[in-house]
């Protein structure tokens, strides 16, 4: 009967072992499935951030572009505002071409009807001392 109790210890000094083993293994499995988890938790909360970020980013891309368009548009804008000042400045500077053209014929036409004016005077001045002439010799 000792042996029998002495067996009943060793099995029940195995038993307590196995049941220390068995409850070291599932505190060490819970804390193991705990960090689990934890990093599943932390990654759900990182792809909602990324995604946070992905849509803000594609808000900040939407507004960039807008300001590219605007931007773009203004700068044609500025484009065609030059050309055509250009051709305002290529037109005004025919018609200042053509005034002075104008001012210069005029002042050819000015002197010519001075000119002519004189000779006129002259000639009338010649006939009436002609008539006087003819007169005094009739």
């Amino acid at each position: 009967m000792r042996e029998f109790v002495t067996g009943m210890r060793e099995n029940n000094n195995v038993l307590h072992q196995i049941s220390d083993y068995n409850d070291r293994m599932r505190r060490r499995c819970q804390h193991e499935l705990q960090a689990g988890k934890s990093e599943i938790d932390s990654q759900k909360n990182n792809i909602f951030i990324l995604e946070q970020n992905r849509h803000l980013y594609s808000v900040k891309y939407d507004v960039l572009e807008e300001q590219f368009t605007l931007l773009f548009n203004s700068i044609e804008s500025i484009s065609n505002a030059k050309n055509l000042e250009d051709k305002f400045d290529q037109e005004l500077l025919l018609v200042r071409k053509n005034c002075e053209h104008q001012s210069k014929e005029n002042m050819v036409l000015s002197n010519y009807v001075r000119e002519t004016t004189a000779d006129r005077d002259q000639y009338r001045k010649s006939t009436l001392q002609l008539l006087e002439s003819k007169k005094k010799l009739e």
